[in-house]
């Protein structure tokens, strides 16, 4: 409007006597008009700024800007979910550059994770937090996706390198926090129903409000498939209710319950000619699982004057596996938390200085029962306990104001871990060391640059330990070093590009050597390197068409021994996003992402193939709208759209392994309702 009142005041400037004497306004009245649309504009520029200034993450285990960290974080919001329309969490993070996964079971609830090029276990290498509690399990099975319903997810926050001396064990590669809803001032509504290909049907309600200090958030998700393959069909159904209660000004708490229970069913691998000739084939047409988990969390925070908070986080964790494969599987993992921490923000040396001291206490016990699949007799039984005890500290000090910060941190832990295998008792206690040392340099606003260093470790799984009945008592924790140097320029919230050099060196990384058809050993390989670069970038041109493109290289491969220059196995060497979306008309966005897979390799020695490269291409259709205070929004899309045939995975050891065929395509409808 202010623009419309300049431009007539100057036309009527330009032409004296077109209008009566009483119309025409003075050159006061312009400067006056003037001057406010400056200032507008001006506060629109600071309001933008304050905006990205305000972006905080809390996988660094303190509220930080996300301009202050030295990493280039990735932020995925509950308004980024619901724009993509993203179904389930692993869809949401592999549209992200530098985020592969891999599922041998057609479905989200069992996908492995590789940040960094860690192939086989790569889950194990980065740290997955559920409102700051890992959900990582101690034996090698991925966690379950499908248990945080992304209807519940406030956002996630993606921090990529190592990060071993804030939180220890498995933040090798990456951590990444999800970040639940916690309630909202007014009681909000949100439903949504999913239907698509093989079968897939998902519901979904969320309800988020506030009774006085209290805010609540309740979810509940229910989804289920006929699977892309045969004997591939899953379900999953999810509750959680998450409460915040300010009792005083001072004191903050939190009380989080989730359940879930999963059912699913185990195609197994294919042949090379099986594969070629029919993907969607299984041999394996009675293998099945049920899976159930329940968490509860819950802490405090208090202030204890103007510099100093504590805050004490627990978490509760149990989970029942049942599987049925060439044996039957009883499996009962429980798993208790504590995490206090004080943080002191008082100023040293007259600089502005954060001060983190923790204390991770985890207490975890896994019983094992294995049964004959014929006869239902028990045919082995294993308890193991592992109590780990981690003591760290973590300073931040702003040299320059919010221009320099740097960063030193420390952390020591021990990790006892007790086995009783078939009543035969072993024992094993891990000592691990790490530290921190980075600087962030913010010239401009819209500049920020960092270099960092790190030293890292990760404790074996439970059951590397023990491998087809054998204890592998020499088994060590896996330790190495991370360089990593990146540089983020965001001058404005319209373009963003970030750039991340990384660099690690590994030391007895874990790894499985096939002995034979049915036999082999879980041991400490020679060392590794895991190097490249991430790149992504952002652009909105104006209101109706925005781009956003990532790059990832990376090289992963043995530096030492026999094995000197051979890759790790199923890691791809490149990975690269391209998307965009159109407005076509008001309320109606079109949207396409084509993600391109590097080549991979089946083994990393002896006898293995190459997967061959590909690219999958998604298209989809949005239209929001609002009919009497109501939201509204309509889905169409299509995932693969050109029927990509591609191994998720395989493997081509000696006497074992085979191919296991990725989704081909596949349609979806969804139609959400908020108030």
């Amino acid at each position: 409007m202010n623009k419309i009142l300049l431009a007539g005041a100057f036309f009527i400037s330009l032409v004296p006597g077109a209008f009566s004497d009483d119309l025409k306004v003075e050159p006061k009245e312009i400067e006056t008009v003037q001057a406010a649309e400056t200032q507008n504009e001006t506060a629109e520029e600071v309001e933008k700024t304050e905006k990205r200034e305000e972006m905080l993450i809390t996988a660094t285990r303190v509220e930080n800007s996300v301009k202050n960290v030295p990493a280039n974080a990735t932020i995925i919001t509950a308004e980024d979910i619901k724009a993509g329309h993203y179904v389930n969490l692993t869809e949401a993070l592999e549209s992200k550059a530098g985020i592969h996964f891999v599922s041998v079971t057609g479905n989200a609830a069992k996908a492995t994770l590789d940040v960094r090029g860690f192939g086989g276990n790569a889950h194990g290498r980065t740290l997955v937090l559920l409102n700051g509690r890992r959900m990582n399990r101690p034996d090698m099975a991925s966690i379950n996706w499908l248990q945080i319903p992304v209807s519940n997810i406030e956002r996630v926050e993606v921090v990529k390198g190592a990060n071993s001396t804030l939180y220890g064990d498995h933040a090798v590669a990456a951590v990444i926090n999800i970040i639940t809803k916690k309630g909202s001032e007014d009681v909000n509504v949100n439903l949504q129903t999913n239907f698509g290909s093989d079968g897939f049907n998902q519901q979904s309600a969320t309800i988020t409000g506030s009774a006085g200090d209290l805010n609540f958030a309740v979810t509940g998700d229910n989804q289920s498939s006929d699977g892309y393959r045969n004997n591939t069909a899953y379900s999953s159904k999810s509750g959680g209710i998450n409460l915040d209660y300010q009792m005083t000004e001072d004191l903050n708490t939190y009380l989080n319950l989730s359940t879930n229970k999963n059912k699913y069913e185990l195609a197994g691998s294919l042949n090379k000619q099986e594969f070629k000739n029919d993907p969607k084939k299984s041999k394996r047409v009675d293998d099945h699982g049920v899976s159930e988990t329940h968490n509860i969390d819950a802490g405090f925070d208090l202030k204890l004057g103007e510099y100093n908070t504590f805050k004490l986080d627990t978490g509760f964790s149990q989970t029942d596996d049942y599987s049925k494969l060439w044996s039957i599987y009883d499996k009962e993992i429980t798993s208790f938390s504590i995490s206090p921490k004080y943080i002191i923000t008082a100023p040293l040396f007259e600089l502005k200085n954060e001060l983190l001291i923790g204390v991770d206490y985890e207490n975890i016990e896994m019983d094992l029962i294995k049964k004959s699949a014929t006869t239902g007799k028990i045919t082995g039984e294993s308890a193991t306990r592992k109590n780990s005890l981690g003591v760290y500290a973590h300073n931040s000090l702003h040299l320059i104001e919010d221009k320099l910060i740097f960063t030193l941190g420390a952390r020591s832990e021990i990790a006892k871990f007790d086995f009783d295998n078939n009543n035969q008792v072993y024992d094993k206690t891990n000592r691990a060391n790490s530290y921190h040392i980075g600087l962030t340099a913010r010239p401009t606003e819209s500049v920020k640059v960092f270099a960092k260093y790190d030293t890292l470790y990760r404790y074996p799984f439970m059951d590397e330990y023990i491998t087809y009945g054998q204890f592998m008592q020499d088994l060590e924790a896996e330790k190495g070093k991370s360089y990593e140097l990146g540089f983020e320029y965001e001058p404005n919230e319209s373009f963003n590009f970030a750039a991340t050099f990384f660099r690690t060196e590994m030391e007895d990384e874990i790894g499985f050597r096939s002995t034979g058809a049915w036999t082999g050993v879980n041991e400490n390989m020679d060392k590794t390197i895991h190097q490249g670069v991430e790149l992504s970038s952002k652009y909105i041109f104006n209101d109706h068409f925005n781009m956003w493109a990532g790059y990832t290289y990376q090289q992963a491969e043995f530096t030492d021994g026999a094995n000197e220059g051979e890759r790790i196995a199923l890691t791809p060497k490149d990975k690269a996003i391209l998307g965009a979306e159109v407005t076509i008309i008001e309320d109606l966005r079109f949207t396409a992402e084509a993600v391109y897979t590097g080549n991979r390799t089946t083994e990393s020695t002896g006898q293995y193939d190459i997967l061959s490269s590909y690219t999958t291409v998604d298209l989809g259709l949005h239209y929001d709208c609002e009919i009497k205070d109501v939201e509204m929004n309509f889905f169409a899309g299509v995932n693969n759209v050109f029927d990509e045939k591609y191994a998720a995975a395989a493997y081509t050891g000696p006497g074992y392994g085979g191919y296991y065929p990725a989704n081909g395509r596949t349609y979806m409808l969804g139609l959400g309702v908020n108030f």
